[in-house]
């Protein structure tokens, strides 16, 4: 890399720091009619998975936190997304390899930025204990088959971590139908959720199948269409589409008449025009959600990470 370009990649640590420390209080809480499902947390401005990442989610009015959930060596189901530590914390290897105790010893957070020093891995026990009461879990499982008894795992978490009259909160989702029907069938009150594979097409016939076992479809929203919305709706299933990252897909998706979006930024929403009109099912959906703080705060940010964009362009074409 060129050394020329060492104040660009600091220029980008710090508008991190002062993305990551912004809006300390909650962001307004204006009715919004699509759910924020904020992936891995507000993944984009603080370490996926973290305490910090969901308190985020929390302050910014994500209605959900989709979190990933795999087991430590002796069994303890935790929030991680890959198979590997390599890449989120100061460890190496497979996170199945190391024990909760070893996994509690690593730094998960200061990859992202420095000021993240210090953030842990978490227990989805530690996690629903915590944030439950604040915000809503999409929990999915991940890797089931390197795991034989993720489903009792989580039924035993689930179980103990949440009253039983809010366990209709939580949703359980995977790629995998048979790992859902099995937790679903231990816990009936969970929501149920099918991910579509990134390279699914899916047909008519297999959503009427998934609508037997599925509350929620949430494919991939390069797969995603008005009849595909339609055809899911009529069926009684919502959907999720991931992950979303600009605001012309939000409205897009939104256009389609999907009930929420997952994406890494929570404020997505704030970027979207004061007045949308979206016409789907033959009805309009016709709101106004925030004035202008909101405009402003939305402003500010949206400043930010289009310089942050641009540094990692260059940065990119540097190499």
């Amino acid at each position: 890399m060129n050394d020329n370009l060492s104040p660009t990649i600091l220029l980008i640590f710090l508008l991190v720091a002062i993305i990551s420390t912004q809006s300390e209080k909650p962001i307004s809480n204006r009715p919004f009619p699509y759910k924020i499902i904020a992936h891995r947390g507000a993944s984009l401005y603080a370490p996926e998975h973290t305490s910090a990442a969901i308190e985020k989610a929390i302050k910014m009015n994500a209605d959900y936190v989709e979190v990933d959930v795999q087991l430590s060596k002796d069994g303890h189901p935790v929030l991680f997304h890959d198979l590997m530590l390599d890449r989120t914390t100061n460890g190496t290897g497979p996170i199945y390899k190391q024990t909760l105790n070893e996994l509690k010893k690593l730094d998960a957070g200061n990859w992202f930025h420095p000021s993240f020093y210090g953030q842990k891995i978490l227990t989805l026990s530690e996690a629903l204990e915590r944030y439950q009461s604040q915000i809503r879990f999409l929990i999915e499982i991940k890797n089931p088959e390197m795991y034989p008894s993720i489903e009792k795992q989580l039924a035993k978490t689930l179980t103990k971590a949440v009253p039983k009259s809010n366990l209709n909160d939580i949703i359980i989702q995977s790629f995998d139908l048979d790992t859902v029907k099995r937790l679903s069938k231990m816990i009936p009150q969970l929501q149920t959720g099918l991910i579509c594979n990134i390279h699914s097409e899916i047909s008519q016939q297999e959503i009427l199948k998934w609508a037997k076992h599925f509350d929620y479809v949430n494919p991939y929203f390069l797969t995603v269409n008005e009849r595909l919305v339609n055809v899911l709706q009529q069926t009684g299933i919502k959907t999720f589409p991931w992950v979303i990252y600009h605001p012309e897909t939000a409205l897009k998706m939104f256009s389609y008449g999907v009930d929420g979006i997952i994406t890494n930024d929570p404020l997505l929403k704030y970027t979207l025009p004061t007045n949308i009109q979206l016409n789907h099912n033959k009805e309009t959906k016709s709101f106004k959600y925030h004035q202008q703080e909101d405009e402003n705060l939305n402003n500010w940010s949206s400043f930010l990470k289009k310089i942050i964009r641009n540094c990692i362009d260059l940065l990119s074409r540097s190499h």
